[in-house]
Formats: C-alpha cells, structure tokens, sequence
C-alpha cells in the first residue's frame, strides 16, 4: 500500500512538473516574440520621425517648378515614411495580440487558483494545476509506470488557448520587410535629394559614402 502511495506521488510529482516546464516555455516564448515586436515598433518609429523631419527641408517651394530629382526625393521619403508607419502599427497590433493572450492566461490560473482553494483550502493550491488523470489515479494499480507529458508548443490562432504563434510569425517577417522597404525608400530619397540640391562634389562624395556603407555592411553578412 505504501509503494503505491510512494508511486502515485511520483507520478504527481512528475505531472507537476511537466506542467511548470510548459508554462515556463510559453512564458518564454511570449517574451521572446514581445521583445522583438517592441524592438521593431521603436526603430520603425524612429526612422518615421527622422523622415518626417526631412521631408521638411526636401518640400518644395509651391511657386516654384521642383525638378525630376526632387520630385524622385521627396517621393522616397515620403514612401518610407508611409511604410515605417505601417510597420509600426502592424508590431503595435501583433505585441496587443500577445498582452490579450497573456491577460487571459492570468485570469484563467487566478480562476484555477481561488476554485482549489475553495475545494481544499491545504492541498489546493498543488492540486489545480495537476491533470485531471493524476489526481483520480488510484491505489490498487501495482507500480504505475512514471510517465512525462513533454508538452509541446502548438501553433494555434489568436483567439484559441495558446500563444498565436503562426501569425506572430507572419506579423513579424511582414514588419522586417516593410522596414527594409522604408529604409531603401528612404536612402534612395537621401541620394536623389544630395543631386538635386548640392554640388556635384558633394553629390558624388554622397554616392560614395553611401555606396561604401551598404558594401561594408554585405560583406559581414557574407564573411564566414
């Protein structure tokens, strides 16, 4: 009677904690998709004011005729504007996602937690957050066999039981590509904007400068 009792408080013991290890991955995971999607929001946010502040010196006059390179400038910078913008209203939406999932996960353990405490106000607070198999295990079964649950991480929709993992994903490959659609807009209305307004000593220094920036930065990502 004893070894049973010792087995069923092992296989408790063990349903615990493959609980608390499932719910310490999706807090990480929800975490780990939080940050990133704040990251993204901030730096889309920056780079929207910094071109908003730009567009204010490349307007041009409306008395007077604004040439092709202007017209290209202004058109760069105010489509990386609308883009970054985008950008960061869809990383706004998708980090909402995550807040509505994590206060509904809060509100379901407080619920789990206050119903054992009604029901064993000792043992209740171990108990809600065992499986229902568990805790109606009886002692007549001879040495139950310790099983693990290893709970894995589905990948379901934003209104179901679990974090919206899929469409997080999709939110954020999204996001990066505006960014990196606005950051081209953008430098393409800096270039344009150095021709049409400056020297061509200062124009040609612009290019280069520019030239050696993105070369730099391709060859880190292609050195092995």
């Amino acid at each position: 009677m004893c070894g049973a009792n010792d087995d069923a408080g092992t296989q408790e013991d063990q349903d615990r904690d493959d609980l608390k290890a499932y719910q310490k991955a999706m807090e990480d995971l929800v975490q780990s998709w939080m940050d990133r999607l704040q990251l993204i929001s901030v730096i889309t946010t920056f780079f929207a004011s910094m071109e908003a502040g730009l567009l204010q010196v490349t307007a041009p006059d409306p008395d007077d005729d604004s040439t092709r390179l202007e017209q290209a400038s202004n058109a760069g910078l105010i489509g990386a504007l609308v883009v970054h913008v985008n950008a960061a209203i869809l990383s706004f939406l998708a980090a909402f996602f995550l807040i509505r999932y994590k206060v509904k996960q809060a509100g379901k353990q407080e619920l789990k937690a206050q119903a054992a405490a009604m029901a064993d106000p000792v043992h209740g607070d171990m108990k809600a957050f065992l499986p229902s198999q568990s805790r109606h295990s009886t002692e007549s079964s001879p040495e139950p066999p310790i099983l693990s649950t290893n709970p894995e991480l589905v990948q379901v929709g934003p209104f179901r039981r679990n974090a919206p993992i899929h469409i997080l994903g999709r939110f954020h490959s999204l996001c990066i590509q505006l960014s990196f659609i606005g950051f081209a807009l953008a430098l393409m209305g800096i270039i344009c904007f150095a021709w049409a307004k400056h020297p061509l000593s200062v124009s040609v220094f612009v290019t280069i400068a520019m030239g050696a920036s993105l070369l730099s930065g391709a060859a880190i990502l292609v050195w092995p």
